[in-house]
């Protein structure tokens, strides 16, 4: 019978072929991405992904799998929190896989698991609406496999946590829908409500506290933000807005009783990582955030033309097209999850303001992820909105930075939107005359009630297809839905023919650039335009297409157009591509679960015609203290020798330790001191002696191009002014900053304190003819001499050779000139004057080439040639090693200590033990830069006693007292919050496999209370 029919259509909960079908196709599109790339040695690595997260997780594997927490990371920034620094997701399970797996493999497994489970959290969410698993499956895919989740794919933390959110979503409806069935508590405390619906809702509360628990764990606080703020929508929207519930405050009292306790749960789940990650971002460089740090990560308005057409300012160089043109970050723009979301978002909202009630009956079903959606753009655009400073107060969302990551709520609720209008777009219209059932007075008692439930049903499923009927045959429907494409026509169209100008409306693009590379996107455009014309006709014409010819033109549409966006936006997939990743991670396809320390110099292979000088220090585990290394290239002029040293903190790959670091959270005063967070803001004063000493700071690798700059020279010699000096290599660029740098430079100057010394090197062997200086008196500008200064030249063994033959050409301009060249690496200026200090400025170097070159770079005057010696070139690198007073680790109570020391044991997290022996209180002293969370256990070897003292701050790095006589020192970092958040987080999950192991033993029984089944209806709460 028909109306059996319609009843059987009704139950789409149920697990159909389709389902199967559909999920297995997650996993496999993923495994195809991910995993063939992973197995043969090329894992998908871009940005971040790269240069942080991958590394950070090896590290976290090194850890555990030598059988320590992962909480310290003593390969950057002399040492810094590893769990609490967020970025390493170090307890997420996923990142566990590191400790077992080889990294490769771990890596490939965790992208697999991360974007199956984004794909199947949208389907499961969609069919709980009881949409077509078509319709649902398009959903998936669009969401996955598109927009910012293949944007922000190089931001591992950012997709792994987002791939929580609909499960979450998913749960606080469950909680809510069982609510809204006849089963009701009639007051606040029905026991027979608790003896039945609250059982039921174990299992959806444990689902809401591991979704809430892992987004935690995966460490990317914007996750944390975004998922945050779409479950609270989703909340008020089941509790307030959408009223089911008869408006009975115990309904809903113990709906927000159960979502509360999920919550709970969730958050005793992530407390491992969130109570550590708070502590220490107090303690950050972000423990303050600015206004003008919100708005400079917001969206600004002309960009999100881009979830149009996402070609508009460039492809990912893929098929020979030119790349990003735009100064910001693509990733952090792109959202783009198809042309037909975006047509379903305007369709779909016609039955709101339609005058037909059938076809407004189930508008509260959807009409929530536009206000989702429509507020995850407000927060995308942030400080770029009239309310940029009230939006910047918002606790949690204010304090982060990139609010256009707020992007990832806008692709939820379209791709939501667009499963909805799918499953009436692709419903098939002919449909027979429905019988509906009358109900016999005559029948028993709950035969009747059966009858009227029946009745009921048919009743609704024939409402919802009248509904159907109206809203599909609606021309003006159709019409309304093709405004999307129109909008996308326009826009390629006047790209294309009006590029150059069109383009540069956009904040942050050069003009200049447009008009010389951005007609090379017409067969990329072009491409898209075919794709937006084709959306549009089916968005008009899709009635005249048979419903099963339908099935198949919409979802062939559907992913071609993914995979036009994948090629043109998501993914480089040019040759220039392949074997990207492999140059730096071909070294850790059979990585070892332990740091162990390797031969001088052994990085891996060497270009040719390089000699073999070796690299960074390598460390062990049980040295009190690490030997470290930097690289200066805010240019980044040698990309080749920083993937073979390994920037950090790919350095982790080496095992060596660098003073430097790349992840998101830096201590805050050792960055505000050493500026080491970045390579563009890298303190030149931690080349000084003092602070290099502290930091053991053992060699730097920089290039000749930041010490020195060419200087064009008729004759030699000859009077050089600041005007003529030629500092064109500065950079690329000719903008006013640059401009200013350059003259800067040119007019650079250094004072020398009276007998001081202080050199310059030059960062290469230089046949020296000549020189020229500026010489002055700080005290007394007028008064310009030379006569009072001498000058040395460094040679490569460090001798310094001190030429007499100085010539006065003007007052207080000297020039030397020697009678053959000299081989020298750098020079070093004394000053003889009186007591005064004086100023020099000007220095420039004749060779015996046409080009001479002065010393004007950012480095100048830094690696002074007494404490840093020129070792020679290294993967296209100079290197310098520092031959200063090492500080390392050691007793210090005075210049005369006479205390001794040995190291007994240590480990990967820093943690080390060793035995003093000392007169007199002595303060013992290593390089490992201060953070709270240190403890210093003593015990007194000679009478077992134990105390604990206070870590205390020796400069940049830690110090602790220790007493006179023989002592075992045991320094450990292991803040209280770790320990709190450990057990809590043990906690959380035996709480939440508890619930869900009752919620599957208690709801296999058939005489469970099945909300789905109501079984006290009476015939005055049946809607005919």
């Amino acid at each position: 019978m028909v109306t059996e029919q319609i009843l059987t259509n009704k139950k789409r909960l149920e697990i159909h072929a389709a389902d199967v079908v559909s999920m297995s196709i997650f996993f496999v599109v993923p495994a195809l991405i991910f995993g063939i790339p992973g197995l043969s040695g090329h894992p998908v690595l871009t940005g971040d992904n790269l240069l942080q997260n991958y590394p950070l997780r090896v590290l976290v594997g090194r850890s555990l799998s030598s059988g320590h927490l992962p909480l310290w990371n003593p390969t950057i920034w002399s040492g810094t929190p590893l769990l609490a620094g967020f970025n390493a997701g170090a307890l997420y399970p996923l990142s566990i896989l590191f400790a077992v797996l080889n990294a490769n493999v771990a890596w490939a497994l965790g992208q697999i698991a991360t974007y199956w489970l984004a794909a199947t959290g949208i389907y499961v969410l969609c069919r709980h609406y009881r949409l077509r698993p078509l319709a649902c499956f398009l959903a998936g895919i669009s969401f996955a496999f598109a927009g910012a989740m293949v944007g922000q794919s190089e931001h591992i933390g950012l997709v792994e946590g987002t791939s929580m959110l609909p499960f979450g979503i998913l749960a606080i409806l469950k909680i809510s829908k069982n609510m809204e069935h006849v089963w009701r508590p009639r007051t606040l405390f029905d026991r027979e409500f608790l003896r039945t619906i609250s059982i039921y809702q174990l299992g959806w509360i444990a689902l809401l506290g591991l979704s809430v628990g892992f987004t935690l764990l995966s460490g990317e606080p914007r996750a944390v933000s975004n998922n945050t703020i779409v479950w609270v929508c989703v909340s008020i929207w089941t509790l307030v807005l959408r009223d089911k519930m008869g408006n009975k405050l115990s309904t809903k009292a113990w709906i927000t009783v159960f979502l509360a306790l999920g919550v709970t749960i969730g958050f005793c789940v992530g407390a491992a990582q969130l109570l550590p990650g708070l502590s220490f971002l107090h303690d950050s460089q972000r423990a303050t955030p600015t206004l003008a740090n919100f708005k400079s990560g917001s969206l600004p308005l002309p960009w999100t033309l881009l979830l149009v057409v996402p070609q508009l300012l460039g492809s990912s160089g893929s098929f020979g097209q030119p790349g990003f043109l735009g100064t910001y970050q693509p990733a952090e723009v792109t959202s783009y999850v198809g042309i037909l979301p975006l047509v379903a978002c305007v369709s779909l909202i016609y039955q709101v303001f339609s005058s037909h009630s059938r076809a407004r009956r189930t508008v509260d079903r959807w009409l929530v992820w536009y206000f989702v959606g429509g507020l995850g753009m407000l927060l995308s655009l942030g400080g770029n909105t009239a309310i940029g400073r009230a939006l910047w107060r918002v606790p949690l969302y204010g304090g982060q930075r990139l609010q256009s990551r707020n992007l990832m709520i806008v692709d939820l609720a379209l791709t939501i939107i667009l499963a909805f209008w799918l499953d009436d777009v692709l419903v098939d219209l002919k449909i027979p005359q429905v019988i509906i059932p009358e109900v016999d007075e005559e029948l028993p008692e709950d035969e009747r009630r059966q009858a009227i439930v029946a009745r009921r049903q048919v009743v609704s499923r024939v409402r919802e297809l009248d509904k159907l009927k109206a809203f599909i045959a609606s021309p003006i429907q159709r019409l309304i839905a093709t405004l999307v494409p129109i909008v996308g026509v326009v826009l390629v169209l006047v790209a294309m023919y009006w590029g150059g100008t069109f383009v540069s409306l956009f904040p942050d693009i050069s003009r200049s650039v447009h008009l010389s590379r951005y007609r090379a996107l017409i067969p990329t455009l072009s491409v898209q335009l075919g794709v937006i014309l084709v959306g549009g006709f089916l968005a008009f014409n899709y009635r005249r297409i048979r419903p099963d010819v339908r099935r198949v033109v919409f979802c062939s549409f559907v992913i071609f157009d993914l995979l036009v966006f994948s090629a043109t936006v998501g993914f480089d997939i040019s040759p220039k591509a392949i074997g990207t990743a492999k140059d730096l991670v071909s070294q850790t396809l059979a990585e070892k679960s332990t740091i162990s320390p390797g031969p001088p110099g052994g990085l891996g292979s060497t270009p040719s015609g390089a000699p073999q000088l070796g690299g960074p220090q390598n460390f062990t585990a049980s040295s009190a203290s690490l030997s470290r290394s930097a690289i200066y290239d805010p240019r980044f002029l040698n990309s080749y020798g920083l993937v073979q040293l390994g920037q950090p903190d790919t350095n982790i790959f080496k095992s060596w330790a660098s003073i430097q670091g790349y992840s998101s959270i830096a201590p805050g005063s050792y960055a505000d001191a050493t500026g080491t967070h970045g390579q563009d803001t890298f303190s030149r004063s931690v080349l000084e002696p003092e602070t290099a000493s502290q930091l053991d700071l053992t060699s730097i690798y920089t290039l000749p191009n930041y010490l020195i700059r060419p200087v064009q020279t008729k004759s030699a010699p000859a009077l050089l002014k600041a005007s003529q000096v030629d500092l064109s290599e500065l950079s690329g660029r000719n903008t006013r900053s640059e401009k200013k740098k350059r003259d800067r430079l040119a007019t650079q100057s250094w004072s020398i304190g009276s007998g001081q010394i202080r050199g310059w090197s030059f960062g290469k062997a230089a046949g020296v003819t000549g020189m020229e200086l500026t010489s002055s008196l700080i005290k007394s500008p007028t008064q310009q001499l030379i006569s009072g200064v001498k000058v040395g030249l460094v040679s490569q063994a460090g001798q310094v050779y001190w030429p007499q033959s100085w010539t006065d050409s003007l007052p207080g301009i000297g020039f030397l000139s020697l009678g053959s060249p000299y081989q020298a690496v750098g020079i070093e200026i004394q000053n003889l004057s009186g007591t005064y200090p004086i100023k020099i400025s000007n220095l420039v170097i004749f060779n015996n080439g046409p080009t001479s070159f002065q010393l004007a770079g950012p480095l100048a005057g830094y690696l002074q040639p007494a404490y840093w010696n020129l070792v020679g070139p290294a993967y296209g690198y100079q290197r310098f090693n520092f031959n200063g007073p090492e500080l390392g680790a050691y007793l210090r109570e005075s210049d005369q200590s006479s205390g001794q020391y040995r190291v007994v044991s240590g480990n990967l997290d820093g943690n080390v033990t060793i035995e003093t022996r000392t007169a007199q209180p002595e303060l013992f002293v290593r390089s490992i830069a201060y953070q709270t969370g240190w403890n210093a256990t003593l015990t007194n070897l000679s009478t077992g006693g134990i105390s604990h003292e206070t870590i205390t701050r020796y400069g940049l790095i830690q110090a602790v007292q220790v007493p006179a006589g023989q002592y075992r020192v045991t320094l450990t970092y292991g803040p209280g919050s770790v320990g709190i958040g450990i057990w809590l987080t043990c906690i959380g999950l035996v709480l939440a496999v508890g619930l869900l192991a009752i919620w599957i033993l208690v709801t296999g029984r058939s005489q469970v209370f099945d909300p789905y089944r109501p079984q006290e209806a009476s015939s005055d709460e049946v809607d005919f």
